[in-house]
């Protein structure tokens, strides 16, 4: 009795063995294509949210686990629920007609719930698929971008240079008128001191001359403290623009 039974035994362990076996050959499919995924996903959703990690190489890593942690631990958990709602379902010692409507509901809201979960991996997919796609698109643009800034800087900076020197040659020029002025007042007052009374119309002529050269002083001495004024704001704006173009380097 117990050798019938035994091999009966066996055969069944084989038996089942055979047909899970054969399950999980007509469904391997599933599984690698599935675990293809998990490794894509897990992947890009690490690279998108590296992306906008710039501090140290620890933090970097750190995003890994983290989103593992954000694709698993939500699934599996669902998942876990989900299976537990079924196994309720399936309970002979339950009445499951309530149970089986409450596992369509919750099967609905547990798919909602999956796709907010998975909110965070999949923009970050996409911030990584986005990426490699348009990264040559990106770099180009940003590059010409820059090259147009620079020579517009350089052209600024350029014109800004020869604005300074004009500045400062009419600022010499009229140095020199200045002092060709103070000339002519020097010599017409000594000419006015040499003079003796009698000659009063030599001597008018002398003090119109003082005057005249005076009041053209006045005028360049006016003129020449607008030129400066106009070379000091010329040097603040070239040399922001210096500071600038060495922060955008």
């Amino acid at each position: 009795m117990m050798s019938k039974s035994k091999p009966t035994k066996d055969h069944n362990i084989v038996e089942s063995l055979r047909v899970n076996f054969e399950f999980l050959i007509r469904n391997i499919w599933l599984i690698l294509f599935a675990l293809f995924l998990f490794f894509f996903n897990v992947l890009h959703s690490h690279r998108g949210i590296a992306n906008y990690n710039v501090g140290s190489n620890s933090r970097l890593y750190f995003t890994l686990p983290f989103t593992i942690i954000v694709i698993v631990v939500p699934s599996s958990i669902l998942l876990y629920f989900l299976y537990l709602l079924r196994k309720r379902v399936t309970e002979g010692s339950v009445k499951s007609s309530i149970f089986a409507y409450l596992e369509k509901i919750a099967i609905f809201v547990l798919l909602v719930i999956g796709l907010i979960t998975q909110s965070v991996s999949s923009w970050m997919s996409f911030e990584s698929f986005f990426s490699l796609m348009f990264e040559d698109t990106i770099k180009d643009t940003v590059l010409s971008t820059q090259n147009s800034q620079i020579a517009k800087e350089e052209g600024m900076r350029k014109l800004l240079f020869d604005k300074e020197k004009i500045i400062e040659g009419e600022i010499a020029s009229i140095d020199i008128k200045i002092k060709n002025n103070n000339d002519r007042i020097e010599f017409a007052k000594n000419k006015h001191l040499s003079l003796d009374y009698t000659y009063r119309t030599m001597k008018q002529d002398y003090m119109r001359e003082i005057e005249n050269a005076s009041r053209e002083n006045k005028d360049l001495f006016n003129q020449r403290n607008e030129y400066l004024e106009s070379l000091q704001d010329l040097r603040l704006k070239l040399s922001s623009l210096i500071e600038r173009a060495a922060v955008n380097n």
